[in-house]
């Protein structure tokens, strides 16, 4: 048990440094590109891991003769900057507050949502 717990510090300092630093080479970085992609991949979102993983490192896409949909890049943003604030928010307690948060952060970028009436950082 102390041994996981050493463990899950060490990984959190290295997030907070790596985040700190815009160091793109990381476990942070990893664990954002991945979890982005796959998340949502699950959504539906068209962008490819290398696509998410330019993204993310530069805030680019590649030069591609495909088409990009605007909301999967949107997003995308909404769900790197949602990481951050659950790397911001891990030692609270987790409440409908801070779930209202993380959603905020999600979607407050995506103009599809807005347009739609969708309830941005709170519940439908």
């Amino acid at each position: 048990m102390v041994k996981e717990k050493e463990f899950l510090d060490f990984r959190l300092q290295r997030f907070k440094i790596e985040r700190e630093k815009f160091d793109r080479s990381g476990v942070y970085a990893y664990t954002q590109r991945l979890l982005a992609y796959n998340s949502n991949k699950i959504e539906g979102s068209t962008l490819t891991e290398e696509q998410t993983a330019s993204l993310f490192d530069n805030g680019t896409l590649p030069k591609s003769d495909d088409y990009y949909r605007a909301k999967d890049v949107e997003e995308m943003n909404g769900h790197f900057l949602m990481f951050n604030k659950m790397l911001d928010t891990l030692n609270e307690l987790l409440s409908q507050e801070l779930i209202k948060q993380l959603h905020y952060e999600l979607k407050s970028g995506v103009f599809e949502d807005r347009a739609n009436g969708y309830a941005i950082g709170d519940y439908k």
